[in-house]
């Protein structure tokens, strides 16, 4: 059996390199092993990733003037489709807002129109009560009672 002697004067058999090597190896797959775990810890829930994700909806089965709720992130989303009546009054009431184009707001681009909605007839709002949290009712008639 050779031996080497290193730089620092030890003896050095291949049995001793090969005990270092794969007590290395080994020590090196426990600490991964161990990693796993926590690294899989510190990411998202499942339920979270399912709460923020996108949510398909079919609108077709929307009538003109008719509204859908669906959920998102824990609250409701309302899509309506806005009858012609409702596309005609849309400019009316430009004079009560403070800024009725949404020009100096950080909404989406597509919200600098009268309609602030991509497609006009389609509309999605968010149903949050900014005071309580509550959720808003729908009321296609103005001061109609539910």
């Amino acid at each position: 059996m050779k031996k080497n002697k290193s730089e620092s004067g030890t003896v050095e058999s291949p049995g001793r390199r090969f005990a270092i090597a794969s007590t290395s190896i080994i020590g090196g797959a426990g600490l991964i092993a161990t990693a796993v775990p926590f690294v899989a810890y510190m990411g998202p829930s499942e339920k979270v990733g399912a709460l923020g994700g996108p949510v398909d909806v079919d609108l077709t089965g929307i009538g003109s003037g008719e509204m859908n709720t669906v959920r998102w992130r824990g609250h409701a989303v309302f899509i309506l489709r806005r009858t012609p009546e409702m596309l005609a009054s849309l400019g009316d009431h430009d004079e009560l807002l403070s800024d009725p184009l949404s020009l100096a707001s950080i909404q989406p681009a597509n919200t600098t129109n009268v309609g602030r909605s991509v497609k006009q007839s389609i509309v999605v709002l968010d149903g949050v009560c900014t005071h309580l949290g509550c959720v808003p009712n729908f009321r296609p008639v103005p001061g109609a009672e539910f």
